[in-house]
């Protein structure tokens, strides 16, 4: 949970869901100008993970409490393409301090260095349940519900379907006197549809073991 108190916010970021997008957006509300200004983007958003705070013991009582959240079906197809740019598949190297799971080495020798998205679907369903033994799974498709913050807690849960108008709803519940900040849709790819990446039953496998993620916030194939 990020805890932004000038604002009195706390956000729950989960990969693959617009989460450049929603940094860029709060780093204007908390950074002055001249800070935005003298640091590069990848570092505001190093520095903003160092107001983490455990789920537990944040002031949610005073804060506006928010998440996004992502079709899981379109979010597992965009964690494989992001994951097939990190080594030993890509040349992007992730930081140790970010990895509380199986490493991508582990992984891509698991997989034989497939870069077949049906084969990292069982990977994710059927074989990293067991083989990370008391490690998380990898963030980029961990289920929404496996982190463990009660649902009941949040003031609000956007979408990335729905990001524009989410964002101007979560604005109007901060506590702050700058205006609107411009909304840049970062880190954006190329179109494609991500139903093309499914047979059937690819589908049918992944609807049940995000299940409980789409029923809680109503999502279909």
């Amino acid at each position: 949970m990020l805890v932004f108190d000038n604002i009195k916010a706390s956000y729950l970021p989960y990969c693959k869901c617009a989460t450049s997008t929603v940094f860029n957006f709060l780093s204007e509300l908390v950074y002055s100008n001249d800070e935005i200004a003298s640091l590069p983007y990848n570092q505001i958003r190093e520095n903003m993970h160092d107001l983490f705070e455990g789920p537990s013991n944040h002031p949610t009582k005073s804060h506006f409490v928010f998440t996004i959240v992502r079709n899981p079906w379109s979010r597992l197809v965009s964690a494989h393409k992001e994951i097939m740019k990190i080594s030993p598949w890509g040349n992007i190297k992730i930081p140790d301090r970010w990895t509380h799971s199986m490493s991508f080495n582990e992984i891509h020798s698991i997989i034989n260095g497939s870069t077949r998205f049906d084969d990292f679907v069982d990977f994710v369903i059927n074989i990293e349940p067991e083989a990370k033994k008391d490690k998380e799974s990898v963030a980029f498709y961990r289920r929404y519900l496996d982190i463990g913050y009660p649902i009941n807690r949040y003031d609000f849960v956007g979408k990335t379907e729905t990001l524009l108008q989410d964002l101007h709803y979560i604005y109007d519940n901060l506590h702050t006197d700058i205006s609107m900040p411009q909304i840049l849709h970062l880190n954006k790819s190329s179109p494609y549809n991500y139903r093309e990446y499914y047979t059937d039953k690819l589908a049918s496998l992944v609807g049940e073991y995000y299940l409980k993620d789409i029923e809680v916030f109503d999502y279909e194939f």
